[in-house]
Protein backbone atom coordinates (compact mmCIF):
# COMPACT_ATOMS: atom_id res chain seq x y z
CA UNK A 1 0.00 0.00 0.00
CA UNK A 2 1.32 3.46 -0.92
CA UNK A 3 -0.07 6.60 0.67
CA UNK A 4 0.86 10.25 0.58
CA UNK A 5 2.50 11.72 3.62
CA UNK A 6 -0.29 14.28 3.97
CA UNK A 7 -3.13 11.73 3.93
CA UNK A 8 -3.64 12.05 7.70
CA UNK A 9 -4.61 8.42 8.35
CA UNK A 10 -5.05 5.16 6.53
CA UNK A 11 -7.61 2.44 7.09
CA UNK A 12 -6.42 -1.17 7.21
CA UNK A 13 -9.01 -3.93 6.98
CA UNK A 14 -8.89 -7.62 7.95
CA UNK A 15 -11.22 -10.00 6.13
CA UNK A 16 -12.39 -13.49 6.90
CA UNK A 17 -11.95 -15.06 3.51
CA UNK A 18 -12.83 -18.67 4.15
CA UNK A 19 -15.17 -20.40 6.57
CA UNK A 20 -18.04 -19.19 8.74
CA UNK A 21 -17.47 -18.09 12.27
CA UNK A 22 -19.68 -19.73 14.84
CA UNK A 23 -17.86 -18.20 17.74
CA UNK A 24 -15.56 -15.28 18.49
CA UNK A 25 -11.98 -15.31 17.30
CA UNK A 26 -9.09 -13.05 18.17
CA UNK A 27 -6.23 -11.71 15.96
CA UNK A 28 -3.36 -9.37 16.81
CA UNK A 29 -2.13 -6.49 14.64
CA UNK A 30 1.03 -4.54 15.24
CA UNK A 31 3.19 -2.12 13.26
CA UNK A 32 6.90 -2.61 12.73
CA UNK A 33 9.34 0.13 11.79
CA UNK A 34 11.07 0.11 8.49
CA UNK A 35 12.59 3.34 7.24
CA UNK A 36 9.48 5.05 8.63
CA UNK A 37 9.68 5.51 12.39
CA UNK A 38 6.87 5.09 14.90
CA UNK A 39 6.03 8.43 16.49
CA UNK A 40 7.79 10.44 13.74
CA UNK A 41 6.32 9.25 10.50
CA UNK A 42 3.25 7.30 11.67
CA UNK A 43 1.36 6.35 14.80
CA UNK A 44 2.21 2.79 15.74
CA UNK A 45 -0.49 0.19 16.51
CA UNK A 46 -0.47 -2.89 18.78
CA UNK A 47 -3.94 -4.29 19.46
CA UNK A 48 -6.20 -7.30 19.43
CA UNK A 49 -9.17 -7.41 17.13
CA UNK A 50 -12.20 -9.58 17.81
CA UNK A 51 -14.48 -11.08 15.20
CA UNK A 52 -17.91 -12.03 16.51
CA UNK A 53 -20.01 -14.90 15.19
CA UNK A 54 -20.61 -14.52 11.50
CA UNK A 55 -18.25 -11.49 11.25
CA UNK A 56 -16.38 -11.11 7.99
CA UNK A 57 -14.42 -7.71 8.16
CA UNK A 58 -12.83 -5.53 10.80
CA UNK A 59 -11.00 -2.23 10.07
CA UNK A 60 -8.78 0.06 12.06
CA UNK A 61 -6.81 3.30 11.37
CA UNK A 62 -3.14 4.18 11.44
CA UNK A 63 -2.22 7.85 11.63
CA UNK A 64 0.35 9.17 9.12
CA UNK A 65 2.40 12.20 10.16
CA UNK A 66 3.28 14.94 7.66
CA UNK A 67 6.62 16.29 8.88
CA UNK A 68 7.15 18.83 6.00
CA UNK A 69 10.67 17.51 5.68
CA UNK A 70 12.01 16.74 2.22
CA UNK A 71 12.95 13.08 2.40
CA UNK A 72 12.89 9.82 0.51
CA UNK A 73 9.94 7.43 0.51
CA UNK A 74 9.62 5.56 3.81
CA UNK A 75 8.04 2.25 4.75
CA UNK A 76 6.68 0.38 7.73
CA UNK A 77 4.98 -3.00 8.09
CA UNK A 78 1.62 -4.03 9.55
CA UNK A 79 1.85 -7.56 10.90
CA UNK A 80 -1.22 -9.81 11.42
CA UNK A 81 -0.97 -12.83 13.77
CA UNK A 82 -3.06 -15.12 15.97
CA UNK A 83 -2.39 -17.82 18.56
CA UNK A 84 -5.91 -19.21 18.41
CA UNK A 85 -6.19 -22.79 17.20
CA UNK A 86 -8.09 -23.45 14.02
CA UNK A 87 -7.32 -20.07 12.50
CA UNK A 88 -4.73 -19.52 9.81
CA UNK A 89 -3.45 -16.17 8.52
CA UNK A 90 -3.07 -15.99 4.75
CA UNK A 91 -1.40 -12.57 4.44
CA UNK A 92 0.63 -11.90 7.55
CA UNK A 93 2.48 -8.72 6.44
CA UNK A 94 1.28 -5.52 4.81
CA UNK A 95 3.98 -3.04 3.70
CA UNK A 96 2.91 0.57 3.79
CA UNK A 97 4.93 3.04 1.72
CA UNK A 98 4.70 6.70 2.68
CA UNK A 99 5.30 8.84 -0.40
CA UNK A 100 6.55 12.39 0.01
CA UNK A 101 4.01 15.17 0.15
CA UNK A 102 4.42 17.17 -3.05
CA UNK A 103 4.47 20.32 -0.97
CA UNK A 104 7.61 18.98 0.69
CA UNK A 105 9.47 18.68 -2.61
CA UNK A 106 12.67 20.74 -2.58
CA UNK A 107 12.65 23.87 -4.71
CA UNK A 108 15.96 24.89 -6.17
CA UNK A 109 16.61 28.07 -8.18
CA UNK A 110 19.44 30.15 -9.55
CA UNK A 111 20.67 32.56 -6.90
CA UNK A 112 20.72 35.40 -9.46
CA UNK A 113 19.13 35.95 -12.84
CA UNK A 114 22.24 37.55 -14.31
CA UNK A 115 25.95 37.89 -13.68
CA UNK A 116 28.60 40.19 -15.09
CA UNK A 117 32.25 39.22 -15.28
CA UNK A 118 35.21 41.09 -16.70
CA UNK A 119 36.91 39.09 -19.41
CA UNK A 120 40.22 39.72 -17.65
CA UNK A 121 38.92 38.20 -14.38
CA UNK A 122 39.37 34.70 -15.77
CA UNK A 123 36.41 33.05 -13.99
CA UNK A 124 32.90 33.62 -12.68
CA UNK A 125 31.08 31.88 -9.81
CA UNK A 126 27.45 30.94 -10.51
CA UNK A 127 25.27 29.64 -7.67
CA UNK A 128 22.01 27.75 -7.04
CA UNK A 129 20.04 28.15 -3.83
CA UNK A 130 17.59 25.93 -1.91
CA UNK A 131 14.36 27.86 -1.53
CA UNK A 132 12.18 25.55 0.57
CA UNK A 133 12.30 22.71 3.10
CA UNK A 134 14.91 20.99 5.23
CA UNK A 135 16.80 18.19 3.54
CA UNK A 136 16.85 14.70 5.01
CA UNK A 137 18.80 13.39 2.06
CA UNK A 138 21.32 14.61 -0.45
CA UNK A 139 19.77 16.29 -3.47
CA UNK A 140 21.57 16.48 -6.79
CA UNK A 141 20.90 19.11 -9.47
CA UNK A 142 22.83 19.91 -12.63
CA UNK A 143 24.13 23.00 -14.38
CA UNK A 144 24.13 23.14 -18.17
CA UNK A 145 25.84 25.90 -20.15
CA UNK A 146 24.66 27.20 -23.53
CA UNK A 147 26.09 29.64 -26.08
CA UNK A 148 24.27 32.87 -26.81
CA UNK A 149 26.75 35.36 -28.29
CA UNK A 150 29.67 33.98 -26.29
CA UNK A 151 30.97 30.80 -27.90
CA UNK A 152 32.73 27.99 -26.08
CA UNK A 153 35.67 27.33 -25.94
CA UNK A 154 36.83 30.63 -27.38
CA UNK A 155 35.03 32.74 -24.78
CA UNK A 156 34.39 30.37 -21.87
CA UNK A 157 34.90 26.72 -20.89
CA UNK A 158 31.80 24.58 -21.49
CA UNK A 159 30.70 22.12 -18.81
CA UNK A 160 27.64 20.21 -17.62
CA UNK A 161 28.18 19.58 -13.94
CA UNK A 162 26.24 18.19 -11.00
CA UNK A 163 26.10 19.86 -7.59
CA UNK A 164 24.81 18.39 -4.35
CA UNK A 165 22.77 19.92 -1.57
CA UNK A 166 23.68 17.91 1.52
CA UNK A 167 21.19 16.37 3.94
CA UNK A 168 20.39 18.75 6.80
CA UNK A 169 20.66 21.96 4.78
CA UNK A 170 17.77 24.37 5.09
CA UNK A 171 16.43 27.06 2.79
CA UNK A 172 18.61 30.05 3.67
CA UNK A 173 20.49 32.49 1.50
CA UNK A 174 23.77 31.02 2.75
CA UNK A 175 22.94 27.48 1.66
CA UNK A 176 24.10 27.79 -1.92
CA UNK A 177 25.97 25.41 -4.16
CA UNK A 178 28.17 27.06 -6.76
CA UNK A 179 29.98 26.36 -9.99
CA UNK A 180 33.20 28.06 -11.13
CA UNK A 181 33.22 28.73 -14.88
CA UNK A 182 36.49 29.67 -16.58
CA UNK A 183 36.38 32.76 -18.81
CA UNK A 184 38.81 33.04 -21.73
CA UNK A 185 40.62 36.34 -22.16
CA UNK A 186 41.24 36.31 -25.91
CA UNK A 187 42.77 39.83 -26.03
CA UNK A 188 40.49 40.62 -28.97
CA UNK A 189 38.54 43.87 -28.98
CA UNK A 190 34.89 42.84 -29.29
CA UNK A 191 31.40 43.52 -28.06
CA UNK A 192 30.31 42.22 -24.68
CA UNK A 193 29.17 38.60 -25.02
CA UNK A 194 26.65 36.40 -23.23
CA UNK A 195 26.06 32.75 -22.44
CA UNK A 196 23.49 31.05 -20.20
CA UNK A 197 23.57 28.62 -17.30
CA UNK A 198 20.43 26.49 -16.82
CA UNK A 199 19.57 24.49 -13.73
CA UNK A 200 17.75 21.17 -14.07
CA UNK A 201 17.04 17.94 -12.17
CA UNK A 202 15.78 14.50 -13.14
CA UNK A 203 14.63 13.73 -9.59
CA UNK A 204 10.90 13.59 -8.83
CA UNK A 205 11.49 15.06 -5.40
CA UNK A 206 13.46 18.09 -6.58
CA UNK A 207 11.53 20.93 -8.12
CA UNK A 208 13.49 23.47 -10.19
CA UNK A 209 11.76 26.85 -10.18
CA UNK A 210 10.97 27.33 -13.86
CA UNK A 211 10.93 31.11 -13.46
CA UNK A 212 14.39 31.09 -11.91
CA UNK A 213 16.09 28.19 -13.61
CA UNK A 214 18.37 30.23 -15.90
CA UNK A 215 21.02 32.88 -15.40
CA UNK A 216 22.65 34.88 -18.19
CA UNK A 217 26.36 35.56 -17.88
CA UNK A 218 27.65 38.74 -19.52
CA UNK A 219 31.35 38.80 -20.33
CA UNK A 220 32.46 42.43 -20.29
CA UNK A 221 35.24 42.94 -22.81
CA UNK A 222 38.37 44.49 -21.34
CA UNK A 223 40.57 44.31 -24.42
CA UNK A 224 41.93 47.49 -25.97
CA UNK A 225 41.81 48.35 -29.67
CA UNK A 226 45.09 50.08 -30.51
CA UNK A 227 45.32 52.47 -33.45
CA UNK A 228 48.18 54.64 -34.63
CA UNK A 229 49.15 56.97 -37.44
CA UNK A 230 51.38 55.33 -40.03
CA UNK A 231 53.72 58.32 -39.79
CA UNK A 232 54.41 61.02 -37.23
CA UNK A 233 54.95 63.56 -40.05
CA UNK A 234 53.48 63.84 -43.54
CA UNK A 235 54.81 66.26 -46.15
CA UNK A 236 52.88 67.71 -49.07
CA UNK A 237 53.44 70.49 -51.57
CA UNK A 238 50.88 73.09 -52.45
CA UNK A 239 48.56 72.19 -55.29
CA UNK A 240 48.58 68.44 -54.48
CA UNK A 241 46.67 65.75 -52.59
CA UNK A 242 48.02 63.82 -49.63
CA UNK A 243 46.73 60.66 -47.93
CA UNK A 244 47.10 60.45 -44.18
CA UNK A 245 46.60 56.90 -42.89
CA UNK A 246 45.79 55.10 -39.66
CA UNK A 247 46.94 51.55 -38.86
CA UNK A 248 45.20 48.85 -36.79
CA UNK A 249 47.53 47.38 -34.17
CA UNK A 250 45.25 44.83 -32.48
CA UNK A 251 42.68 42.20 -33.56
CA UNK A 252 39.02 43.21 -33.48
CA UNK A 253 35.75 41.30 -33.73
CA UNK A 254 33.48 44.32 -33.85
CA UNK A 255 33.48 47.50 -35.92
CA UNK A 256 35.24 50.49 -34.36
CA UNK A 257 34.64 54.03 -35.51
CA UNK A 258 36.86 56.95 -34.60
CA UNK A 259 37.32 60.56 -35.66
CA UNK A 260 40.04 62.45 -37.49
CA UNK A 261 40.15 66.06 -36.34
CA UNK A 262 41.95 69.03 -37.85
CA UNK A 263 43.83 71.14 -35.30
CA UNK A 264 45.11 73.96 -37.50
CA UNK A 265 48.32 75.56 -36.35
CA UNK A 266 49.65 77.83 -39.09
CA UNK A 267 47.13 77.01 -41.80
CA UNK A 268 43.68 78.17 -42.85
CA UNK A 269 40.86 75.98 -44.12
CA UNK A 270 39.88 76.57 -47.74
CA UNK A 271 42.97 78.78 -48.20
CA UNK A 272 45.68 76.24 -47.53
CA UNK A 273 43.69 72.98 -47.58
CA UNK A 274 40.23 71.48 -48.12
CA UNK A 275 39.01 69.07 -45.45
CA UNK A 276 36.15 68.88 -42.98
CA UNK A 277 37.11 69.79 -39.45
CA UNK A 278 36.13 66.29 -38.31
CA UNK A 279 35.70 63.13 -40.34
CA UNK A 280 34.91 59.57 -39.21
CA UNK A 281 36.76 56.41 -40.19
CA UNK A 282 35.96 52.77 -39.42
CA UNK A 283 37.89 49.55 -39.04
CA UNK A 284 35.55 46.61 -39.60
CA UNK A 285 35.21 43.38 -37.66
CA UNK A 286 37.74 40.76 -38.68
CA UNK A 287 40.22 43.12 -40.32
CA UNK A 288 43.83 42.02 -39.90
CA UNK A 289 46.63 43.56 -37.91
CA UNK A 290 48.41 46.18 -39.96
CA UNK A 291 45.25 47.07 -41.90
CA UNK A 292 45.21 50.76 -42.80
CA UNK A 293 42.50 53.24 -43.63
CA UNK A 294 43.18 56.70 -45.05
CA UNK A 295 41.67 60.08 -45.80
CA UNK A 296 42.70 62.44 -48.58
CA UNK A 297 43.42 66.09 -47.92
CA UNK A 298 43.55 68.53 -50.80
CA UNK A 299 46.38 71.04 -50.46
CA UNK A 300 45.58 74.38 -52.09
CA UNK A 301 47.93 76.82 -53.76
CA UNK A 302 47.44 80.34 -52.48
CA UNK A 303 50.17 81.66 -54.85
CA UNK A 304 51.93 83.28 -51.94
CA UNK A 305 55.51 83.23 -50.84
CA UNK A 306 55.33 81.71 -47.40
CA UNK A 307 57.05 79.50 -44.87
CA UNK A 308 56.34 75.81 -44.53
CA UNK A 309 52.94 75.56 -42.87
CA UNK A 310 51.93 73.04 -40.22
CA UNK A 311 48.59 71.25 -40.04
CA UNK A 312 48.03 69.20 -36.86
CA UNK A 313 45.69 66.22 -37.19
CA UNK A 314 44.44 64.25 -34.19
CA UNK A 315 42.53 61.02 -33.52
CA UNK A 316 39.67 60.79 -31.04
CA UNK A 317 36.87 58.47 -30.01
CA UNK A 318 34.09 58.38 -27.43
CA UNK A 319 35.03 54.76 -26.71
CA UNK A 320 37.42 54.55 -23.76
CA UNK A 321 38.56 51.11 -24.93
CA UNK A 322 40.24 52.55 -28.03
CA UNK A 323 43.86 53.46 -27.43
CA UNK A 324 45.71 55.77 -29.79
CA UNK A 325 49.40 54.96 -29.71
CA UNK A 326 50.18 58.37 -31.21
CA UNK A 327 47.05 60.49 -31.24
CA UNK A 328 48.45 63.43 -33.23
CA UNK A 329 50.36 63.66 -36.47
CA UNK A 330 51.78 66.63 -38.35
CA UNK A 331 51.27 67.60 -41.98
CA UNK A 332 53.92 69.95 -43.34
CA UNK A 333 52.76 71.97 -46.35
CA UNK A 334 55.65 73.26 -48.42
CA UNK A 335 55.40 76.14 -50.85
CA UNK A 336 54.80 75.50 -54.52
CA UNK A 337 58.23 76.03 -56.10
CA UNK A 338 56.58 78.11 -58.82
CA UNK A 339 55.37 80.65 -56.26
CA UNK A 340 58.23 83.20 -56.37
CA UNK A 341 58.57 86.92 -55.92
CA UNK A 342 60.32 88.91 -58.67
CA UNK A 343 62.87 91.35 -57.22
CA UNK A 344 64.87 93.80 -59.31
CA UNK A 345 66.94 96.97 -59.17
CA UNK A 346 64.87 100.06 -59.79
CA UNK A 347 67.51 101.34 -62.23
CA UNK A 348 69.93 99.42 -64.33
CA UNK A 349 72.37 102.36 -64.54
CA UNK A 350 72.82 105.75 -62.92
CA UNK A 351 74.89 108.79 -63.88
CA UNK A 352 75.66 110.95 -60.92
CA UNK A 353 77.38 114.35 -61.18
CA UNK A 354 79.14 115.08 -57.91
CA UNK A 355 79.93 118.53 -56.58
CA UNK A 356 80.17 117.29 -53.05
CA UNK A 357 80.06 114.06 -51.06
CA UNK A 358 76.49 112.73 -50.97
CA UNK A 359 74.33 109.87 -49.67
CA UNK A 360 72.82 108.28 -52.74
CA UNK A 361 69.85 105.86 -52.56
CA UNK A 362 70.08 102.51 -54.27
CA UNK A 363 66.51 101.13 -54.57
CA UNK A 364 65.11 97.63 -55.00
CA UNK A 365 61.56 96.84 -56.12
CA UNK A 366 59.40 93.71 -56.29
CA UNK A 367 56.29 92.59 -58.12
CA UNK A 368 52.85 92.17 -56.52
CA UNK A 369 53.24 88.56 -55.36
CA UNK A 370 51.71 88.04 -51.91
CA UNK A 371 54.34 87.68 -49.22
CA UNK A 372 53.30 85.76 -46.14
CA UNK A 373 56.82 85.77 -44.82
CA UNK A 374 59.82 88.05 -44.99
CA UNK A 375 62.08 87.95 -48.05
CA UNK A 376 65.74 88.94 -47.79
CA UNK A 377 67.94 90.23 -50.61
CA UNK A 378 71.49 91.53 -50.38
CA UNK A 379 73.41 94.42 -51.95
CA UNK A 380 77.13 94.31 -52.62
CA UNK A 381 79.49 96.63 -54.51
CA UNK A 382 82.11 95.77 -57.05
CA UNK A 383 84.78 98.28 -58.21
CA UNK A 384 85.27 98.82 -61.93
CA UNK A 385 87.27 102.03 -62.38
CA UNK A 386 86.99 103.27 -58.84
CA UNK A 387 88.70 102.69 -55.58
CA UNK A 388 86.47 101.16 -52.93
CA UNK A 389 86.51 103.23 -49.78
CA UNK A 390 87.95 106.21 -51.59
CA UNK A 391 85.35 106.92 -54.22
CA UNK A 392 82.38 105.23 -52.46
CA UNK A 393 81.54 103.37 -49.31
CA UNK A 394 81.60 99.67 -50.12
CA UNK A 395 78.62 97.36 -49.50
CA UNK A 396 79.31 93.81 -48.45
CA UNK A 397 76.13 91.72 -48.55
CA UNK A 398 73.96 94.34 -46.94
CA UNK A 399 70.58 92.75 -46.27
CA UNK A 400 67.31 94.32 -47.29
CA UNK A 401 64.04 92.89 -45.98
CA UNK A 402 60.85 92.87 -48.03
CA UNK A 403 57.42 92.10 -46.62
CA UNK A 404 53.89 92.15 -47.99
CA UNK A 405 53.54 95.85 -47.19
CA UNK A 406 56.76 96.82 -48.91
CA UNK A 407 57.22 96.85 -52.65
CA UNK A 408 60.23 99.19 -52.70
CA UNK A 409 63.17 99.53 -50.37
CA UNK A 410 66.30 101.69 -50.67
CA UNK A 411 69.75 101.77 -49.10
CA UNK A 412 72.01 104.84 -49.09
CA UNK A 413 75.53 104.53 -50.37
CA UNK A 414 78.11 107.27 -49.80
CA UNK A 415 79.66 108.78 -52.93
CA UNK A 416 82.82 110.75 -52.13
CA UNK A 417 83.58 113.97 -54.08
CA UNK A 418 87.09 114.28 -55.42
CA UNK A 419 87.88 117.72 -57.00
CA UNK A 420 89.84 118.15 -60.20
CA UNK A 421 89.03 114.67 -61.52
CA UNK A 422 88.28 114.74 -65.22
CA UNK A 423 87.63 111.02 -65.84
CA UNK A 424 84.36 109.26 -64.99
CA UNK A 425 84.62 106.59 -62.39
CA UNK A 426 82.39 103.48 -62.31
CA UNK A 427 81.42 100.68 -59.90
CA UNK A 428 78.62 98.14 -59.75
CA UNK A 429 75.94 97.41 -57.16
CA UNK A 430 75.00 93.73 -57.25
CA UNK A 431 71.60 92.37 -56.11
CA UNK A 432 71.59 88.76 -54.84
CA UNK A 433 69.51 86.42 -52.69
CA UNK A 434 69.85 82.88 -51.40
CA UNK A 435 66.09 82.61 -50.86
CA UNK A 436 64.70 80.09 -53.41
CA UNK A 437 61.47 82.04 -53.48
CA UNK A 438 63.24 85.11 -54.85
CA UNK A 439 63.48 85.43 -58.59
CA UNK A 440 66.02 88.04 -59.79
CA UNK A 441 65.52 89.46 -63.23
CA UNK A 442 68.31 90.59 -65.53
CA UNK A 443 68.25 94.00 -63.92
CA UNK A 444 70.13 92.78 -60.89
CA UNK A 445 73.12 95.12 -61.41
CA UNK A 446 73.18 98.88 -61.21
CA UNK A 447 76.16 100.68 -62.63
CA UNK A 448 77.04 104.07 -61.25
CA UNK A 449 79.23 106.46 -63.20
Amino acid sequence: MTVLENVGAIEVCIDVIEGTLGTEIFVTVQTLNGTAKDGYDYGGVLRNITFGPFGIRKCFQIHIFNDTIDENQETFVVELSTSQEGISVETALLTVTIAIDLSDVDTVAMAKASYEVLESDGAVKVCAVLTGGILERNEVVSFMLSNITAISPGDYTYMSQEITFVSGQSATADNMQCLIINITNDNVYEEDETFSVRLYSTSEVVNVDQKRDTANISIIDTSIAEIQWTSSTYVATENSNVSVCVELNSPIETDITFNINILKESTAAYTDYEFNKTESLTFYSGENLGQTTCVNISILNDNAVESTEILLISLSSELRSIHFKNATTKLEITQDPDDRVLVFMENSSLNVQLTETVQYPICVRRNKTILERLVVVTLSTEAVSTISGVDYSPLNAVGLILDNETDKICYNITLYYTPNVEEDKMFKVLLTSVDPAVLLNVMNVTTLT
